[in-house]
């Protein structure tokens, strides 16, 4: 009897790759949905904020929505916004200062923003261009004696500027136990904010108790090259909206390692009583 023939298997070697990590960073943007019904806000409305640290009123702060305007075949709303610091300490220097923040008058998102201050006896001014999505800026500046650019290349999700994304997001839904990141341009700078809805709470203001939707808000400094990226300023924002139509901004808490100061909203017109002019850099 013959012995059975053996076979001989080639076996293919299988070279298995290591998974790629998704990332767990990612901040891609405010992902929720505009709200139903009428605007939040138009053309003319005009808010005015009373800051107060230490129980000592220290500035004042006014933003207005400007007349809407043609630009390169858009219609577009200039944000205007204006503060200065009325006491001194030594957590809180001398400032002045104008904002313009110009925004697609649809979708609400930033186009371009320009900031002129003084902050001590140093002026300052800044120039920020976004990329058509939006996911990159230039930051062109000036302090003092010196003036810079910083380039901030593909992000995860399109930038804001903060007065921007305040008006933004008072048009849209904010549903409670929410968590959301956003990358901001600010103070010649990005940031990633991350943020929490936190739900309804029953404040008090000058015109009495409201209902007002709850928004805690962190900001850390992206970073870049031009810093020491070993220490990273942060700032704390507690943001409370009116629980309407209007989403006002009510009043907020501003906080980081040197002061904390609240801001509470102590005048409002939805008709405006000054010309744009007046609020022009």
């Amino acid at each position: 009897m013959r012995a059975p023939k053996r076979t001989t298997v080639a076996l293919a070697r299988v070279t298995t790759k290591p998974a790629i990590a998704a990332r767990t960073d990612l901040c891609q943007g405010l992902a929720l949905p505009k709200r139903n019904g009428p605007m939040a806000f138009g053309p003319g409305e005009e808010m005015s904020f009373d800051f107060h640290a230490a129980g000592l009123f220290v500035g004042r702060m006014d933003i207005k929505v400007g007349a809407p305007r043609a630009t390169d075949g858009r219609q577009v709303l200039p944000l205007f916004g204006r503060a200065r610091t009325t006491m001194f300490t030594a957590s809180i220097q001398k400032f002045e200062g104008r904002y313009l923040s110009l925004i697609d008058a649809r979708s609400l998102e930033p186009l371009g923003i320009r900031t002129e201050s003084i902050y001590g006896s140093e002026p300052r001014a800044e120039q920020v261009s976004l990329s058509a999505d939006r996911r990159s800026a230039k930051i062109k500046f000036q302090a003092g004696k010196a003036e810079g650019t910083r380039d901030y290349g593909q992000r995860d999700g399109a930038l804001f500027d903060v007065l921007g994304l305040l008006y933004y997001a008072r048009s849209i839904e904010l549903p409670p136990n929410t968590k959301v990141c956003q990358e901001v341009v600010g103070d010649r700078r990005l940031w990633r904010m991350e943020g929490n809805i936190l739900g309804v709470e029953r404040i008090d203001t000058p015109a009495g108790k409201k209902d007002a939707v709850h928004v805690k808000l962190r900001f850390d400094r992206v970073a870049h090259p031009d810093f020491d990226n070993t220490k990273r300023p942060w700032i704390e924002i507690d943001l409370f909206l009116s629980n309407d139509v209007h989403r006002a901004p009510l009043a907020f808490t501003v906080a980081n390692d040197k002061v904390t100061a609240r801001a509470e909203l102590v005048g409002w017109s939805t008709k405006g009583t000054t010309p744009d002019d007046d609020w022009k850099l």
